[in-house]
């Protein structure tokens, strides 16, 4: 039994799912090949692409790809990655986040923290769904792209740099759908609360005691 109302068509649909590796990202990328849809799985981290992939119904549908998309080149390349696996995406996933730490208040968080947070969840955001809107259209294809923000987009987080890339993403999405849609490509946001996949790192024992109880928990 599919577990979607209508089936994808393996002979049509390929995806990409950045943050892949970990929490939601993971989730939707195993559903994607356990619904026969060869997919991209997208990390920063090769252990976590593995071991999504090995944990997948259909590993032998999982494209692996490893990388850090805080840099533009990243991008280009996991573009060119798909490309050349997939012959095109015709559906988009981004999850990709950095974590997170308690500490990166705003009287504390540098730069590079700040500029990483921005980089991965808008610059690659963006970058990643114009140019692959761009092979759709071209070839009268239609899609459908999901981002993932946060319920902080909206509320303060005491991470501004985390609840800013958020909200800026918010309104990415309402763009890209207002200019996309036109072509027949859907472009929607997943809001999540709080769940259990490590996003948060307070960097001592007693954070990794909290993180254990709730995952117990599952919060």
């Amino acid at each position: 039994m599919s577990l979607f109302s209508t089936p994808f068509d393996p002979a049509r649909d390929t995806a990409l799912v950045t943050g892949a590796g970990n929490g939601i990202g993971r989730a939707i990328a195993q559903a994607l090949v356990g619904e026969g849809v060869r997919t991209v799985f997208a990390d920063i981290s090769a252990e976590r692409v593995s071991a999504a992939i090995g944990a997948s119904k259909r590993p032998e549908l999982a494209v692996p790809w490893v990388g850090d998309l805080a840099e533009l080149d990243a991008c280009d390349a996991l573009l060119a990655t798909a490309d050349a696996a997939l012959g095109g995406i015709t559906h988009f996933v981004h999850s990709a986040s950095p974590p997170r730490r308690e500490a990166d208040h705003a009287l504390a968080v540098d730069r590079r923290i700040w500029q990483q947070m921005h980089a991965v969840n808008l610059d690659a955001g963006f970058h990643l769904a114009r140019e692959l809107a761009k092979r759709l259209i071209a070839a009268k294809r239609p899609g459908s792209f999901l981002f993932l923000t946060s319920l902080h987009a909206g509320t303060p987080r005491n991470l501004p740099h985390y609840s800013t890339a958020k909200a800026a993403m918010a309104m990415l999405v309402k763009e890209l759908a207002k200019t996309f849609g036109r072509h027949d490509i859907r472009v929607n946001a997943l809001v999540p609360g709080a769940i259990a996949a490590g996003g948060v790192r307070r960097g001592s024992r007693a954070g990794a005691a909290h993180s254990a109880r709730a995952s117990r928990r599952g919060q």
